[in-house]
């Protein structure tokens, strides 16, 4: 979960054209994206977001960072890597866009193969999170 305090100096930052780098916290981006482990490169990006793109958005009370799993003009539909749950939210909402991660070498978010993988994840994610559920 991100510091509610830090929030509006990365807005700021990402408003000046400037980038921003973090350590991901929490496990809902899992098997991509590590607790404490993964660090993602986060810049502003305009319309149009793609499906697959994740981004950092405000949500409710607080800030998410998650997949795109469909958007549209007025809506957006997100969720984390490793949630059945999705977020529903206007566009306007998205402060920025994970370029690149990674632990050791960074990734590329739009790398054909990276893509291919979290395809594949999501047609299994279903099924492997119940999984864990009932081997817990």
């Amino acid at each position: 979960m991100l510091s509610v305090e830090l929030v509006p100096l990365m807005i700021e930052a990402l408003n000046h054209n400037k980038s921003i780098s973090f350590k991901v916290s929490g496990t809902s981006m899992l098997p991509f994206f590590k607790h404490q482990s993964t660090t993602i490169h986060l810049i502003k990006k305009g319309d149009p977001y793609q499906r697959l793109d994740v981004v950092l958005f405000k949500y409710q009370d607080g800030y998410r960072l998650h997949r795109i799993m469909k958007i549209n003009r007025d809506q957006v539909v997100a969720s984390g890597d490793n949630l059945l749950s999705k977020e529903v939210f206007h566009p306007s909402q998205i402060i920025g866009f994970v370029e690149s991660f990674g632990q050791t070498k960074m990734i590329k978010s739009h790398q054909m193969f990276y893509r291919l993988r979290v395809l594949c994840w999501l047609l299994i994610k279903p099924i492997m999170i119940r999984l864990r559920g009932i081997f817990k």
